[in-house]
């Protein structure tokens, strides 16, 4: 299903990602703090572990070089 821009999901979108944007520009120290304060911590548990590796790019050399 294709959803329009005017639907409310692409609201709740929009809202997530202003507040992980809040959260990915925070200090970690004010972050573990605020955590910290919350008392009785929530359980959580990983949908999908962090993942590591490589990334292979490629790019184009758009530098002209004068030969004479």
């Amino acid at each position: 299903m294709i959803s329009s821009p005017e639907t409310p999901q692409t609201d709740t979108i929009d809202a997530r990602q202003a507040w992980m944007a809040v959260l990915a520009k925070s200090p970690c120290e004010q972050l573990e703090a605020k955590w910290n304060a919350l008392g009785d911590i929530p359980q959580y548990r990983f949908l999908k572990e962090p993942e590591t590796g490589l990334v292979m790019v490629q790019a184009r050399d758009h530098v002209r070089t004068n030969k004479q």
